[in-house]
């Protein structure tokens, strides 16, 4: 994978030398016959510093787990993790469930590799990052190796949370504070749990939105890869004539009506939001 030598480096600090990347292409530099790393070296922060001197930018690496997990410390952004791991057996009938799914809904679900994998020839099959619709899958496993477990992410990852957070009519201020409380939970304790496996993987800064505002509801959803719509307590009419908007757009849209929190056990309530949030509602 070719990746910036600086982000590299930086990655490369953090693992042990038995998990350094190795070069995939030889480099070198311009007037020079000779290579200066050649193809299957393992790669130093010593030579990555060595060639941004020399001005090169960008390194081509072999990408494994132990280096995506790295980068995905350093910028989970541009290198998220996979949600599964699968068969090719599997794989090929997540890939019918998706299909299936984007036939029946204007919402377009996509599945996209967190892997890179090479061919006997040394040239890469699978990118990192890339789309996996049934077309392509068709074409890869016929060149596949072997029973090698596939790894990938869906294109639908975020937690949308919908409130009505107005200071208006019957229970207004009980039902304000009980939707903030919603808000306050997710932001402390998704990540205390490694039991849930999802909820672990979010940042709650960049990953769970907040709309309170009946008639902005489809837009955000359409535009920002939402898995889960969390409906908090207080719902008026204007609030379900948007979630049917939803339900219109995307008839396997994942909602759940977050009525209580139980302060005792906040667990419970977690728990639920990653059963809601794993559910795949075309199956």
């Amino acid at each position: 994978m070719e990746l910036q030598a600086e982000m590299l480096a930086e990655a490369i600090r953090t693992l042990p030398e038995k998990q350094w990347p190795t070069m995939r292409r030889d480099v070198r530099l311009p007037g020079l016959s000779q290579a200066i790393l050649n193809k299957g070296e393992k790669i130093s922060a010593i030579a990555l510093e060595y060639l941004r001197k020399n001005r090169v930018a960008v390194v081509d690496a072999a990408f494994g787990r132990s280096l995506l997990e790295t980068l995905h410390r350093l910028d989970p952004v541009h290198f998220p993790l996979p949600h599964q791991v699968l068969s090719p057996g599997d794989f090929s009938q997540e890939v019918r469930f998706i299909e299936f799914a984007n036939r029946h809904s204007r919402y377009q679900r996509q599945l996209i590799s967190t892997m890179e994998v090479e061919g006997p020839d040394g040239q890469v099959l699978l990118h990192y990052n890339e789309r996996l619709d049934h077309g392509r899958w068709a074409t890869l496993k016929r060149q596949w190796p072997g029973n090698a477990p596939i790894a990938f992410r869906y294109s639908e990852f975020k937690i949308l949370l919908f409130l009505n957070l107005r200071l208006h009519g019957v229970e207004a201020q009980k039902r304000f504070l009980h939707n903030v409380r919603i808000v306050e939970t997710l932001s402390r304790r998704m990540h205390e749990f490694r039991e849930f496996i999802n909820l672990s993987k979010l940042s709650f800064e960049r990953d769970v939105l907040i709309v309170d505002e009946p008639e902005k509801l489809l837009g955000v959803y359409q535009e920002s890869d939402v898995r889960l719509t969390l409906v908090g307590d207080g719902i008026e009419p204007d609030f379900r004539e948007a979630l049917v908007r939803i339900k219109k757009f995307d008839p396997y849209a994942r909602f759940m009506l977050a009525k209580t929190i139980d302060p005792a056990d906040e667990a419970v309530f977690l728990l639920a939001v990653e059963g809601n949030y794993s559910r795949d509602n075309w199956k």
